[in-house]
């Protein structure tokens, strides 16, 4: 790796290890973080999200640190998430870091739809709040 940003795709190289379904990076304060989560493709698959940190938006992150398990359930089902995302913008006055992730449903475990209507709790964003001190950006 040699941590700079270049101009075409044939120079592209990986900027952290692991399995994902998505990355997002952002700046907080002086730091770069790297917000992951475990393969989640359908109900009872990954259910972590991920956290990084690097001092360069190229990297690399090393480390990646378990922030936060999906607890939510239906009918002994874990659903399949996606898309976990840091808003630096909405850190609270306890220093506390937005982050949010989409529940996608419990397909193949459990229906999506109940006598032809969806259960709107199975598909919809979520929020939860990360102290900046777990993560080493306080």
């Amino acid at each position: 790796m040699n941590n700079r940003w270049g101009a075409g795709a044939t120079n592209a190289g990986p900027i952290a290890q692991g399995a994902s379904t998505s990355i997002h990076i952002c700046k907080v304060r002086n730091r770069f973080l790297l917000t992951t989560s475990a393969v989640s493709l359908a109900c009872d698959q990954g259910k972590e999200i991920y956290m990084s940190i690097s001092s360069q938006p190229t990297g690399p992150f090393y480390g990646l640190k378990r922030i936060f398990t999906i607890d939510d359930m239906f009918q002994g089902h874990s659903p399949f998430f996606y898309l976990p995302v840091a808003h630096p913008e909405f850190i609270n006055e306890q220093n506390e870091l937005l982050v949010t992730y989409s529940i996608n449903g419990y397909e193949p475990c459990v229906s999506a739809c109940v006598k032809g209507r969806a259960i709107p709790d199975h598909y919809r964003p979520k929020a939860i709040r990360v102290p900046l001190d777990m993560i080493n950006l306080k």
